[in-house]
């Protein structure tokens, strides 16, 4: 990938994580690693290599962090016994003989 490639992809990256942490999916010391960096979208300076290096530890935080949300989502989410069960639960056996494969 050329530079000025990067240095694009570098400024999507950092405007996704500005808004993931705007919502509250991600929290700013979740990026404390990438901002110790000290090399933003506008280094226009800096090598390609860097730019490179900043990408993929960005890319890698935001993914972590994600996932980590994720399935702290859903262990709030998940039924603790005390609950009866949903209809969302109770639906997984009536589309066996659907037609349509599964969306994943």
């Amino acid at each position: 990938m050329r530079k000025n490639e990067l240095i694009h992809l570098h400024g999507l990256l950092r405007m996704l994580a500005d808004r993931l942490i705007e919502t509250g999916t991600v929290d700013d010391d979740d990026l404390a690693a990438y901002r110790s960096l000290e090399l933003t979208p506008m280094s226009l300076q800096a090598s390609r290599d860097d730019h490179e290096a900043a990408v993929l530890l960005l890319s890698e935080l935001l993914a972590t962090a994600v996932a980590t949300d994720e399935m702290m989502t859903a262990d709030a989410a998940t039924p603790t016994g005390d609950e009866p069960p949903t209809e969302r639960a109770t639906e997984s056996t009536d589309n066996a003989d659907a037609t349509e494969p599964p969306v994943h």
